[in-house]
């Protein structure tokens, strides 16, 4: 277990602030504001420890005071309950990676290339640490905290769902693609994900080309398998030169 945060409370100045000169009286203010920013950072940081490693249902004040090295009294004062604890981590959690999910799939280059780069984000995503403890997180607390995979779902698989299904839907009017789109978005979205599984457990020593070879693998078979004429595989549905 990681060494505990330290932290010395500091002491509210609020009572004797009436007698002290204007100046100090300013100073001491910023000092005790920083001193509960402080606070509560650390309180955040060893929330976010301890829910790497167990469940929201084991979270107590008392082991957050003990862990922060501070009294318990401390962290009812920033915070109201375990249950907003909770909330504002995983929150903090979902922040942190949404950036990473890729939300558009280019138009004007041939659908290998612009697929692979749409599956070497999200399988980039897929194997972040910080996504893998997300998931961990829906499955060990998902039951009593159903806003956490909604949150989920709507922050990060549907802007990439999304991405897959509009470039889908153009390439479906454009004549290049003869399938469901939206269907076609899930089934990509799956194979990335289970690519992105074997690449975890397997950990290849070489991440970057390992990252691109498992995308572009995917992806070939998910053309091949969805793009009925062979001449289609070669352009992008933006691009000018298409077949008709």
């Amino acid at each position: 277990m990681a060494a505990r945060a330290k932290f010395r409370c500091v002491e509210d100045p609020t009572m004797t602030v009436h007698v002290l000169p204007h100046s100090l009286s300013s100073q001491t203010g910023k000092a005790t504001a920083r001193g509960r920013g402080q606070a509560r950072a650390i309180i955040l940081d060893v929330v976010d420890r301890l829910l790497c490693e167990r469940g929201a249902e084991t979270l107590s004040m008392e082991l957050v005071a003990q862990e922060a090295g501070i009294v318990r009294r401390t962290v009812y004062n920033h915070f109201g309950s375990t249950g907003e604890l909770f909330r504002i981590s995983r929150k903090r959690l979902l922040a942190a990676i949404a950036p990473l999910a890729p939300n558009e799939v280019p138009v004007d280059i041939p659908p290998v290339a612009a697929l692979t780069i749409f599956a070497r984000r999200a399988i980039q995503l897929f194997t972040d640490p910080r996504q893998i403890e997300l998931m961990l997180s829906i499955v060990r607390d998902g039951r009593s905290h159903p806003w956490l995979a909604a949150a989920y779902d709507r922050e990060i698989q549907t802007p990439m769902r999304s991405a897959l299904e509009r470039y889908f839907s153009i390439a479906r009017r454009a004549g290049l693609f003869d399938h469901d789109p939206r269907r076609a978005s899930y089934q990509l979205l799956w194979t990335l994900d289970a690519a992105a599984m074997s690449l975890s457990i397997f950990q290849e020593a070489d991440a970057s080309r390992a990252l691109d070879e498992h995308g572009e693998r995917r992806v070939r078979a998910f053309v091949m398998q969805h793009y009925g004429r062979e001449e289609a595989q070669f352009f992008g549905p933006g691009d000018a030169r298409r077949v008709g």
